[in-house]
């Protein structure tokens, strides 16, 4: 109890806003939806019944659906979208942290077109559940046929390049480095940029664009999810999608 008394921040800080401000510090960024969940979860959500199932959509419906302010969300591995996605959109891959990472970067209460990988139902069905758990009711559907028909439909694809880590560890010189991590427990590597995924969509206005920005994170996947946004915006990017940041400091 004394060494409690005499090292316990809850029993040795004398003032409130001081606590609270200890407290809160170093935490990571939260996704914006949080906002929304405490109104939510009091009122209770709408009774549905059972999953809505997601609807197949043309190219041309996915277009229009763009062109009044929809966002494609890519659930195809980071791999495939690399090589070849929709224009605008940006990548999550469907996993057990789908929902959470959509909710970082996509404001909430966005009208969502989805880009799924095979079988396509039961990919829509995943992806629909998981994005009602955290309020984001509003899905246009999932473009039939994929990356494919949209390129049979005479529409253009984008691509940006990937990376192993191996090929930016110990080779910084010359290149502009961006680490997307929520938090840097390990410190980061000096000479980078350092924007948290969930910021990323609102400071994206602050990142130069005068050459190639590298992408890193903890393991690849958020990578890819700020590399979509770079690449969104016009920002020449390669995305460190195997590997990340401990990897890179080994060699700093």
């Amino acid at each position: 109890m004394g060494a409690e008394r005499r090292t316990n921040p809850v029993l040795t800080t004398q003032d409130e806003e001081e606590f609270v401000s200890g407290r809160l510090s170093g935490l990571p960024p939260y996704p914006a939806y949080y906002h929304h969940m405490a109104p939510i979860n009091r009122s209770g959500p709408r009774v549905l019944g059972a999953p809505p199932a997601p609807r197949p959509l043309t190219p041309a419906v996915v277009e229009g659906l763009v062109g009044g302010g929809a966002q494609i969300v890519d659930g195809r591995d980071r791999a495939a979208f690399a090589d070849a996605h929709l224009p605008d959109s940006i990548c999550d891959e469907l996993d057990e942290r789908f929902a959470s990472l959509v909710g970082e970067v996509v404001p909430f209460g966005t009208r969502l077109v989805l880009v799924l990988p095979e079988p396509a139902e039961d990919a829509a069905h995943e992806a629909m559940v998981q994005l009602l758990r955290i309020g984001y009711e509003d899905v246009a559907g999932y473009l039939a046929g994929g990356v494919e028909a949209w390129a049979a439909a005479g529409r253009p694809l984008r691509r940006f390049r990937t990376a192993d880590v191996t090929r930016l560890a110990g080779h910084f010189d010359g290149k502009r480095v961006l680490d997307v991590r929520p938090d840097r427990p390990e410190g980061g590597i000096p000479g980078t940029l350092a924007v948290p995924l969930a910021e990323l969509p609102r400071r994206i206005g602050e990142l130069p664009r005068d050459r190639e920005i590298w992408v890193v994170c903890g393991s690849g996947r958020r990578a890819t999810v700020a590399a979509g946004l770079l690449d969104r915006a016009g920002i020449p990017v390669t995305a460190v999608t195997r590997g990340g940041v401990q990897e890179l400091l080994a060699h700093a």
